[in-house]
């Protein structure tokens, strides 16, 4: 049929809490491409087959596994339209998208990818641990790993459920490859330019101040001191020995609570 195409369903798999939403997603498309004339045809990732004696004018498509990806993409060798590519899929694993990033010279955080069945350290604390391949959203597919113990937990939590590899990053602070003496971290501020909006300044500290024991907890561990929000109260009595003024939008809010 001329005007046929395809579309090819998440698997539900890969959209853990949301396989509802991704599904209506891909009937609603079909609904609006059906309006335009085209004959629609809804397939699983399972249903799409090497070897199709109709093929479709173009295929759009929701699908991330790479058995299906390279039937897909066979299709696409062959002359026929995908939204997206399956090549562009495949490049959004973690894994693949490290390479691309860097091969374009495009800014990311310094990654490593390692096999699940290893047990490697990190050389700052707490870090992502990350599935190597697509970015699901299933409880241990991202876990902040406060110690190297837990960075091997989870490695092997993804390793049971056979996925192979997995992404770490290779330092907190980029440019820094070696440890620094310091004689402490705490207590850190935010610099900002002198013409950053006042609006912003302020409610960037409201939400620090607000949020603060929330921003604790999720980076709780041997590390906290210098990855958690300090207190602003605190921080207002030892302004004197700041050598840069507060911003001020920063220092409205100070005042609105009384740190000043």
């Amino acid at each position: 049929m001329a005007n046929s195409c395809w579309g090819i369903f998440r698997e539900s798999t890969h959209s853990p809490g949301r396989e509802s939403d991704d599904t209506e997603i891909l009937r609603l498309t079909g609904k609006h491409l059906e309006a335009k004339g085209f004959h629609v045809e809804l397939k699983t990732a399972d249903e799409v087959t090497e070897v199709d004696a109709d093929r479709p004018r173009f295929v759009f498509l929701m699908c991330e596994r790479t058995a299906v990806l390279d039937r897909l993409r066979a299709l696409e060798v062959g002359g026929v339209p995908h939204v997206n590519s399956p090549r562009a899929v495949h490049n959004t694993y973690r894994d693949r998208m490290i390479a691309v990033l860097d091969e374009a010279t495009v800014p990311f955080i310094p990654s490593r990818i390692v096999a699940t069945s290893e047990e490697p350290d990190a050389e700052a604390y707490p870090v992502w641990v990350k599935r190597g391949d697509v970015h699901n959203t299933q409880g241990g597919d991202v876990v902040l790993a406060p110690t190297a113990a837990a960075i091997h937990d989870a490695l092997r939590e993804l390793a049971a459920r056979g996925i192979p590899r997995a992404v770490l990053p290779k330092g907190r602070f980029r440019g820094v490859t070696e440890d620094v003496p310091t004689f402490n971290f705490s207590g850190w501020c935010l610099m900002a330019r002198g013409d950053l909006p006042a609006e912003f300044t302020y409610l960037l500290a409201k939400d620090l101040d607000e949020h603060r024991e929330e921003i604790h907890e999720i980076f709780a561990g041997p590390h906290a001191s210098m990855t958690s929000v300090p207190d602003l109260a605190q921080s207002a009595r030892e302004l004197d020995e700041l050598r840069f003024p507060l911003h001020p939008g920063a220092e409205q809010y100070y005042r609105e609570r009384g740190y000043l």
